[in-house]
Parts: structure tokens; C-alpha cells; sequence
């Protein structure tokens, strides 16, 4: 089913090291070579790396989500830095993903995350307490929380997930079908 429906112009937003782009705080990328080749003949990519478009460097200090005391915005969650927790990422990253949303999205019809990452992840992202013990694991990466916050109809995924043939069967569909209604609305 997934073979030869590639139209043109269908871009999905990715996280930039599952497409092999060494922009992870060690220095590597977590390439998905299930991605890679099954979705690059479906759609075109535009990658993303909110860390580094804020401008952490390559490599840098690793980050997590910390509960702290709870505000409306973030709902306690900050975005800091493993070894110096006064080091807080949650404006920047909120910041650049609303700006994101408004101008390089235009053309995004769907967004596949990176799991796991205090940036990217969508669901079941660690959540530790200030003093660094872990506390739960049900976080949200603050970009994808944004962006799902912003465009709530816009089909996102977890890359782990996609595995599932039915779960990436139904996003496919999903995606065509928002890039469909788009196209019908004079969004793209």
C-alpha cells in the first residue's frame, strides 16, 4: 500500500538526526534507516533540530525535563541542563517553535519525532525532579508539545512508533489526508 504514492510537494517536518544529521548533544544521530527508506519514496523532508536552532552547539551538555513549581505555560515543566539545572532552554525552545509554526510550516502536512528527547519526544519523555532523581516518565518534549499545541490537526508520530505497520499505515493516510484538505483550502 505504501509504494509509488508519492506526490509532489508533501513535506513532513522531522526531527533532523533521524534522517542520519549528527545534531544530538554527543555529537551523533540516531538515523532511521526504516524512515530513511520507506518515507523518503513518500514524502519530501524537512528537518529540524530545535536545540541547535536555538543555538546550543554540537556537542553540548545534555538536557531533561524537571518538574518545578507550576506555572500555566510550561505546567512545571522546564527544559534544563543535566549538570547545571539553573541553565533553562524552555523559553528559548518555547519561542522558537511558535516562530517555527508560523513560518516554516506552511508546507509541513505532518511531523515525525525523535522519542525519548526533552525537545522532540511526543509522549513518555523521562521527567525527573530538581534534585535530579527521576520522577515519572509521561513528559512531553517542549517543541512537540508546541507544536501540537499549535496545529492540533496536524498528523504527528513518534519514529518508534512507525515501526508497527499499522500505526505507520494510518499516518500515512492521516498525512494525505491533511496535505488533501490543505491543498483543497489553499494552504499549501
Amino acid at each position: 500500500m505504501l509504494n509509488d504514492m508519492k506526490q509532489p510537494n508533501i513535506t513532513l517536518g522531522i526531527s533532523s538526526c533521524l534522517l542520519g544529521n549528527a545534531v544530538r548533544y554527543d555529537g551523533k544521530h540516531k538515523r532511521s534507516d526504516m524512515i530513511c527508506s520507506i518515507f523518503s519514496h513518500l514524502f519530501d523532508f524537512q528537518p529540524f533540530c530545535p536545540e541547535v536552532a536555538i543555538g546550543l552547539g554540537i556537542p553540548r551538555p545534555p538536557i531533561q525535563l524537571v518538574q518545578q513549581k507550576t506555572d500555566e505555560e510550561t505546567q512545571g515543566i522546564r527544559v534544563v541542563e543535566v549538570q547545571n539545572r539553573k541553565q533553562d532552554y524552555t523559553v528559548q525552545l518555547t519561542q522558537y517553535a511558535k516562530k517555527t509554526v508560523c513560518t516554516d510550516f506552511t508546507a509541513i502536512s505532518g511531523f515525525i519525532f525523535k522519542q525519548s528527547s526533552p525537545s522532540c519526544g511526543m509522549e513518555r519523555v523521562k521527567v525527573y525532579k530538581p534534585d535530579g532523581t527521576f520522577l515519572h516518565q509521561r513528559g512531553i518534549g517542549r517543541f512537540a508539545q508546541v507544536i501540537q499545541q499549535q496545529c492540533p490537526l496536524l498528523p504527528v508520530e513518534e519514529a518508534e512508533r512507525l515501526i508497527d505497520v499499522k500505526v505507520r499505515e494510518h499516518f500515512v493516510q492521516r498525512v494525505y489526508a491533511y496535505y488533501a484538505c490543505s491543498l483543497r483550502n489553499g494552504m499549501i
